[in-house]
């Protein structure tokens, strides 16, 4: 150690370095007398690590904290991390990497080390080149990325991304910003096969085409939560699941679409998500807020707000044999025009979707505020409030689909049908309870497209007003849950009507088919009257306009609870 300075302090001294590198080392402390005896007193071996961080390179000793102490930068790849328990503290500087042409590489990466932090920290990429990550992690657990402002700038240059089962991490408190233009996948935050992450309070920005906010593949149980992710380019995605990705969360997030073929989140061959007390905002044309997609199944949307302002787009979507889904308390509004546009539909071959308590509210023409179509049978639909206030805006369609149950809620239409019916397919309807309402009496409460729709079960409705039967009619029901039930099921009813609830009146043993104002009500049916029992009648018959009925068959004994027999057209029925 000749030739440095050393400074006595008395028994101590202090001895300055500023260019020592890492290693091994041996403290030796000689003293003199005046007679120049020496006696060797102490020897001390340390090691000595570098942990103040002046350039970019290989982060290589475990347990180590590593501190920027300004801003650095290179051609290709800054940071390569090969030990476990690592942290680099940004300390506020920024990370300036693959700033040279055709020179790709990372801010900061690693693959198949745990327990790494990243923190404190602005990763700029200062090029244009593609495959350029901002931090790059594979096969990594246990760890955190926190409190990181990335910019990149080419195509496939995700901002984070995690692959090879990176397990049981944490993404937080991260601005992101896309500024590349790509045809191919670029991404803010993407988790390929892996699962059990944590991302929270994010802020994606992604600009471009073709781009994705949050990007899972084949990962399960993570979380996604507080995130603010904003897309502003054609054919993007704010959060985006596929390839099995189930058992993920995405809870009080904020997503924007701006482009036209966007989405806010998408699921696809994914199953048992929750996607739950979510804003979200598109604007773009064939544009949709939330989309269930192709044999995505037992998925939950839960008290989210969707509003979309673009043509041809829904706020809702399960699509393509996606089965048992379910919408609660969902708040869907829509503005755009066209015949595709509206609130929540059900469509391609999906079966067995519940709608529970959702508000949906349509301004734009040609728009649906709940739509089931294209064989996609067992829809139920529970409680909805529905209003749509344009030209040609149907407030809830049934297309071609069996089974369908709407209960209960509210449908309020402007000027178009408050519930249609079409596709002769679209047999075993049930519509319970359910109050609508048409400003214009141009337009039908109730509207059967297609001849040959039948077994529709109308129960307990409150008021039916303008109805229509196209062609032949069909075979429909009409209950009174106290008091009886009339079953149209010898003769289709059709033609046109103003008033379908005076038309069938149930009340107490008595029930009146009117056909004054629509001749195609003058059908045989099935009437059956609940809680008649033995009333001391001193001999009970079926009675139409008062008299005994001759053409009427009873099929239970006319004292039984529930009295069922075969009425023989229009006219008033008692016991």
């Amino acid at each position: 150690m000749s030739g440095n300075e050393v400074e006595l302090f008395g028994t101590e001294f202090n001895r300055s370095n500023s260019s020592i590198a890492d290693g091994s080392y041996t403290f030796q402390v000689y003293a003199n007398d005046t007679l120049g005896n020496i006696n060797d007193s102490e020897s001390v071996v340390f090691e000595f690590t570098a942990s103040n961080l002046l350039a970019c390179g290989t982060l290589d000793l475990a347990n180590t904290t590593y501190s920027l102490k300004e801003n650095v930068n290179s051609t290709g790849t800054c940071f390569t991390i090969t030990g476990h328990n690592i942290t680099i503290d940004g300390q506020g500087y920024t990370i300036n990497y693959s700033q040279t042409a055709d020179d790709e590489g990372a801010a900061i990466t690693a693959s198949g080390y745990d327990t790494l932090t990243i923190g404190n920290l602005t990763i700029l990429q200062g090029s244009t080149n593609a495959n350029s990550p901002g931090i790059s992690f594979a096969a990594m657990n246990d760890s955190v990325i926190d409190d990181v402002n990335i910019t990149t700038r080419g195509a496939t240059s995700e901002g984070v991304t995690l692959s090879s089962s990176s397990t049981n991490n944490r993404i937080s408190s991260m601005i992101i910003n896309l500024l590349g233009n790509s045809v191919v996948v670029n991404v803010g935050i993407k988790l390929s096969a892996s699962d059990n992450n944590n991302i929270t309070s994010a802020i994606v920005n992604v600009s471009g085409t073709g781009t994705y906010g949050i990007y899972l593949s084949s990962s399960k149980n993570n979380t996604i939560s507080f995130a603010n992710i904003t897309t502003s380019g054609n054919n993007n995605y704010g959060v985006y699941l596929t390839s099995s990705s189930h058992n993920n969360t995405i809870s009080y997030s904020n997503v924007t679409t701006l482009g036209s073929t966007a989405y806010a989140i998408w699921v696809e061959s994914s199953s048992q998500n929750t996607i739950s007390s979510d804003t979200i905002n598109v604007s773009g044309s064939s544009a949709e807020g939330i989309l269930i997609y192709s044999s995505s199944n037992d998925n939950s949307i839960s008290s989210v707000v969707v509003e979309t302002s673009g043509t041809d787009g829904f706020g809702i979507s399960v699509d393509t044999s996606s089965h048992n889904n379910t919408i609660s308390y969902a708040r869907v509004s829509t503005s755009g025009n066209l015949n595709s546009v509206g609130g929540i539909r059900i469509l391609t071959a999906s079966h067995n979707n519940s709608i529970f308590y959702s508000n949906v509210t349509t301004t734009g023409a040609e728009s649906y505020g709940i739509d089931v179509s294209g064989s996609s049978n067992g829809t139920i639909i529970v409680e909805p409030i529905i209003s749509t206030s344009t030209t040609g805006s149907v407030g809830v369609s049934i297309a071609s689909s069996v089974a369908s149950i709407v209960m209960g809620g509210s449908v309020n239409t402007t000027a178009a049908d408050s519930v249609s019916l079409s596709g002769a397919s679209s047999d075993n309807t049930n519509i319970t309870n359910v109050t609508l309402h048409s400003i214009n009496k141009s337009v039908y409460h109730l509207e059967f497209v297609t001849e040959g729709i039948d077994r529709t079960y109308l129960s307990d409705m409150p008021y039916i007003e303008n109805y229509t039967f196209t062609g032949d009619g069909g075979l429909i029901s009409i209950e009174n849950t106290t008091f009886g039930l009339v079953e149209f099921v010898y003769g289709a009813v059709n033609g046109t009507g103003f008033n379908l609830t005076g038309d069938v009146q149930i009340s107490n043993n008595s029930v009146i088919i009117n056909a004054t104002d629509n001749i195609g009500m003058n059908e045989s049916a099935n009437i059956t009257f609940y809680g008649i029992g033995d009333r001391g009648f001193a001999n009970a018959s079926v009675l139409k306009e008062g008299v005994s009925c001759d053409d009427c068959t009873n099929f239970t004994a006319l004292t039984a609870d529930n009295v069922i027999f075969n009425s023989s057209g229009e006219g008033t029925y008692s016991i």
